[in-house]
């Protein structure tokens, strides 16, 4: 699951920069269904960095927690 939400962020780095360029701009049937598809794949990124995100914050947690256990430092509660 993980490996298609990169490849769905790639593509929606890729369209970022497709859409700024001037070639495309000139192109307004090529522009408006890129600017759809960044639109649509923004929302999806979000979601990604938003779970990424806090993936990231439970393993630094995990790991806190496990060198507290080996440390012997006792924790809240």
């Amino acid at each position: 699951m993980l490996d298609k939400l990169e490849a769905i962020k790639d593509r929606f780095e890729e369209v970022a920069q497709l859409i700024i360029q001037p070639d495309v701009m000139s192109d307004m049937g090529n522009y408006t269904k890129l600017s759809k598809e960044y639109k649509d794949l923004e929302k999806v990124v979000t979601a990604y960095d938003s779970y990424r995100l806090t993936l990231d914050n439970i393993n630094s947690t995990k790991a806190i927690l496990e060198k507290r256990e080996r440390s012997g430092i006792p924790g809240d509660g």
